[in-house]
């Protein structure tokens, strides 16, 4: 931002040169005081202006937080107000994020910047049979299209992003899970003792 000094210099150089206008170089003079104090409110202007461009954008807003928030529904079922300020322009960031989702690329990359690694594919032929074993029917007669999550359901907060997820898609789309760490059957466990079937 400009000193003081250099807007009074601006101020002058706009005003008229001449004979008549000298005293606007003369610090002990009325028009130089009178130049100054325009100054002072301008640099206080400039000063706001520069404060506001920080304020609209969620990267470095930090008055406005609340109005951020507050605009793009934070808190919601998934995200909660966060505790740092950092976290909180991180939460509306993401929400902003996930309002443009619309490819298969899109939903990738958002889960990449969550820090998560997915599979995500849409697929028509797994609405409609022959189903694959195992078989995951739809129940939902509306849902026309399956998009396919491949995801370590180990990982913490997974089922939060999977949810997340499902609020960005439209009515006629559902997910099909499947989990790339899934649990050891019981049936395949090694056991060491004689074990009881039930049978």
């Amino acid at each position: 931002m400009h000193s003081l000094n250099q807007i009074i210099k601006v101020i002058g150089d706009y005003l008229p040169h001449g004979k008549a206008w000298v005293a606007k170089r003369i610090e002990s003079t009325n028009i130089y005081y009178f130049i100054k104090s325009i100054a002072q409110y301008l640099r206080l202007y400039f000063y706001d202006i520069e404060k506001l461009k920080l304020e609209m954008s969620p990267d470095t807003t930090t008055d406005l937080i609340d109005r951020w928030e507050s605009d793009y529904g934070i808190p919601d079922d998934i995200i909660e107000v966060a505790a740092t300020l950092a976290d909180r322009r991180k939460n509306v960031i993401l929400k902003m994020a996930g309002m443009g989702v619309q490819t298969n690329a899109d939903f990738i990359y958002l889960a990449t910047q969550l820090g998560y690694t997915i599979n995500f594919e849409t697929s028509v032929a797994l609405r409609y049979p022959p189903y694959d074993i195992p078989m995951y029917p739809m129940g939902e007669p509306g849902c026309y299209f399956i998009c396919v999550i491949t995801i370590d359901l180990t990982l913490p907060n997974a089922l939060t992003l999977i949810e997340y997820f499902r609020q960005l898609l439209p009515a006629t789309v559902e997910f099909l899970v499947i989990d790339t760490n899934p649990p050891i059957p019981v049936d395949y466990l090694p056991y060491d003792v004689p074990f009881d079937v039930g049978y």
